[in-house]
């Protein structure tokens, strides 16, 4: 199958081609195909309680992706399902040696702006699907 290809970069810019594409074999356990969660998703244990979960997969995280880690272990890596800031503080609070440091009110807003949260309304977080990028 013969496909044209045509992209635009971030000043503008028109690049273009033409190439041959052949049919390939593909395995299916291989294939990532947007659906379900990534192998590293599926490895994390969320029966773990917070601080060695906190500790094991979040020791080299910013702050922002500690905070989206900490919300998606309070609902289990259930996209969709949310949990109250004031617990999310004070669980944050509760290990402030794991997690680098006090509570910072920035963090949330960085994973929002980053697409791994939401807030539908003051004081609340949703996990969102995008959270998996973190790692």
């Amino acid at each position: 199958m013969r496909v044209s290809v045509t992209v635009l970069d971030d000043h503008g810019r028109s690049f273009g081609g033409e190439a041959n594409l052949q049919a390939i074999q593909m395995d299916h356990d291989v294939m990532q195909t947007g659906e379900g969660p990534s192998p590293m998703v599926r490895s994390l244990d969320f029966d773990l309680p917070m601080r060695p979960f906190m500790k094991r997969y979040g020791s080299d995280m910013s702050g922002p992706k500690r905070f989206a880690l900490l919300l998606a272990h309070s609902v289990r890596g259930a996209t969709g399902a949310s949990c109250q800031l004031g617990e999310l503080e004070k669980f944050w609070n509760s290990m402030i040696g794991i997690m680098g440091g006090t509570f910072n009110s920035a963090y949330p807003t960085r994973a929002k702006d980053s697409g791994w949260v939401n807030s539908p309304r003051t004081g609340v977080y949703v996990l969102l699907p995008g959270w998996t990028e973190i790692f």
